[in-house]
């Protein structure tokens, strides 16, 4: 064995031997439902454009009109009749800017409450592109997304970890898709409720799912892991019932300096095949490795 592997076995039974990955399901973005919501964006602009032209339009007639009466008061001689049409106009001037004034509103009141809608239909569409479908719990690409973001030098140390159902192709052959799909729900809530808010579960696409968790080293990810691993496998038996519940392989890994996106998953791959060729149902730790400090002739990682 690779002398930076160490591999953690669970006190669990052995299941059926065989099969590996199941149906995929990564989540792919949402391209119909961003393409209409973007449509009806634009939509809503060409409404606010025709509409504000539209009574542009309406009001120069208007003012033109009025301009056009007032002229034709200025030449008459009769002062009282000039007053009284002058009054008649300003009460028609002051009717028109009341009415262009309550329509202004409605208008505004009718744009505001679209555009509410569809922020709440691009934030849905958001959240749906970023969802494993099946799971609902993150993708690949929302993982890699995040992952990028974690190995930012501002944050904290995390723990990569890669997680894989043992013999799943074997479980889809005996019990059918339906089952297998339930197996990969009950697997992810699992997951989820066994893990902290701030850390993020994803499926990466048929019966392999990727966990990032913070503010752990490898040897008290070793542990937490190897518990999540039994109330998985516990979880499992709801949905297969006369039967050894499933188990889950785990391989982990812990984010280093000068660690890439690359790297880090590398390792725990490795990792995780090393769980599953010492006979799955297992937790593995890859090390980062050792790297010969020229300067002060030491090791380091």
């Amino acid at each position: 064995m690779n002398s930076n592997l160490v591999v953690l076995e669970l006190d669990r039974s052995r299941g059926p031997s065989g099969g590996s990955p199941g149906p995929s399901g990564g989540g792919a973005p949402e391209t119909d439902a961003l393409r209409r919501a973007f449509e009806d964006a634009l939509t809503m602009v060409r409404d606010a454009v025709v509409t504000i032209a539209g009574d542009q339009a309406s009001l120069d007639e208007k003012l033109a009109g009025s301009a056009a009466r007032v002229e034709h008061i200025a030449q008459s001689n009769d002062l009282r009749q000039m007053q009284a049409r002058l009054m008649e106009e300003v009460a028609r001037l002051k009717a028109i800017a009341v009415k262009r004034r309550t329509t202004w509103d409605h208008t505004v009141g009718e744009f505001q409450t679209r555009l509410t809608r569809l922020e709440s239909q691009l934030d849905h569409t958001r959240r749906e592109a970023s969802l494993d479908p099946l799971t609902n719990v993150a993708n690949r690409r929302s993982f890699e997304r995040a992952c990028q973001e974690w190995l930012q030098p501002d944050r904290g140390g995390f723990v990569m970890a890669m997680v894989d159902v043992d013999d799943f192709k074997a479980i889809n052959d005996r019990y059918g898709h339906s089952t297998g799909d339930q197996l990969l729900v009950t697997i992810a809530n699992t997951l989820v409720r066994s893990l902290r808010s701030d850390d993020l579960v994803a499926r990466l696409g048929g019966d392999e799912f990727a966990v990032l968790a913070a503010g752990l080293t490898t040897a008290q990810a070793g542990r937490r892991f190897a518990a999540i691993a039994g109330a998985v496998q516990t979880a499992c038996g709801s949905v297969i019932a006369h039967r050894i519940p499933p188990s889950i392989s785990i391989g982990l890994a812990e984010c280093v300096a000068g660690d890439t996106f690359e790297s880090l998953q590398q390792r725990a791959d490795a990792a995780l095949y090393e769980a599953k060729r010492n006979g799955k149902g297992r937790v593995a730790i890859k090390a980062a490795p050792q790297v010969r400090n020229t300067t002060h002739g030491k090791a380091v990682q």
